[in-house]
């Protein structure tokens, strides 16, 4: 009798680069980021006093997140002036609030979707690279 070794399959999901797992992230924090205008260009809802109210807000829209995305989601929103957000002491809230900016895009009518979850990966990835981009 003739033993043969099987081959070998690995189980799971196969090992993403680290190149992949970069491009999740940006994606997972623009998708959150077009959650929130979304969120905020509700009725009332313009301008939210902090973070907590904001993360509020979003658990009633139903839009899950993790709180250590907010921060990353709301630099993004400040960096390609869709929101604004007031300087404050440490530990103290934040508020923030839509920009003339974000105001403009909706009148164009470009909903907050896949056109500007990709601007927005865009502008991740642009920051990303002119910080890494040797001076």
């Amino acid at each position: 009798m003739t033993v043969t070794e099987a081959p070998t399959r690995s189980l799971g999901r196969p090992a993403a680069t680290p190149e992949d797992l970069e491009v999740a992230a940006f994606r997972r924090i623009a998708d959150l980021a077009s959650s929130v205008l979304a969120c905020i260009r509700k009725p009332g809802r313009i301008r939210y006093r902090s973070e907590r109210q904001l993360r509020a807000w979003l658990a009633e829209d139903g839009i899950s997140f993790t709180t250590g995305d907010i921060a990353p989601a709301l630099t993004l929103l400040e960096a390609v002036a869709f929101i604004q957000r007031a300087t404050v002491k440490p530990n103290a809230p934040r508020p923030g609030w839509l920009t003339s900016a974000a105001e403009k895009v909706a009148e164009r009518g470009l909903t907050v979707n896949v056109n500007t979850t990709t601007a927005l990966v865009a502008a991740l990835e642009d920051a990303s690279e002119a910080a890494t981009r040797p001076r």
